[in-house]
């Protein structure tokens, strides 16, 4: 019994050093994951070669380098976009003048850029303007053709009318003249 006693005390002492192990590995792994980023270094290649020389920085650093660098290009892109809107501006707004408010067709994107932008504001106006009155003096135009067609067929039915008259006439004139 004695000698089972010892087996066990054994195997305790072993299964007890072996999770001391265990703990010191996992203690060692949790020393980097608890460290601030204040602390934290990283190494930056200075070069391309295959070993290349490190220059080491903080984390942090790099983090609000990237940060800013972020927000220098977010101005660039934003000034690039307010450019191009401007350009999409002015030539929509050339598109209508060249080729008419009617021959233009509009997406909820362009409604946006009519009040941001004057220039093509302007040009719609305009455009509409041109339409206006060229529909108009085309409604004239086409009232003009109305009133001259309906004159004409006037015309044509009055000349039906009196040549028929004249052939009554005339039958009448050669009934006489041949009876007598």
């Amino acid at each position: 019994m004695e000698s089972t006693y010892n087996e066990h005390i054994a195997d305790l002492e072993l299964l007890s050093t072996q999770f001391e192990e265990q703990l010191s590995i996992l203690k060692a792994s949790e020393l980097p994951l608890n460290a601030s980023l204040a602390e934290e270094m990283i190494g930056i290649p200075l070069d391309d070669s295959p070993e290349p020389q490190m220059r080491h920085v903080h984390l942090q650093n790099r983090i609000s380098e990237f940060q800013k660098e972020v927000l220098a290009k977010q101005k660039v892109i934003e000034q690039l976009v307010d450019e191009w809107n401007s350009t999409r501006a002015e030539i929509i707004a050339l598109a209508v003048e060249v080729l008419g408010h009617n021959k233009i067709f509009w997406n909820q994107d362009v409604g946006h850029m009519k009040q941001s932008y004057p220039q093509l504001a302007k040009a719609l106006d305009i455009s509409a303007g041109r339409n206006q009155t060229w529909k108009e003096g085309f409604e004239g135009t086409l009232n003009e053709l109305t009133l001259f067609e309906n004159r004409v067929d006037e015309l044509a039915s009055q000349t039906k009318e009196t040549m028929h008259q004249q052939q009554k006439a005339r039958s009448f004139y050669l009934g006489f003249v041949r009876a007598n």
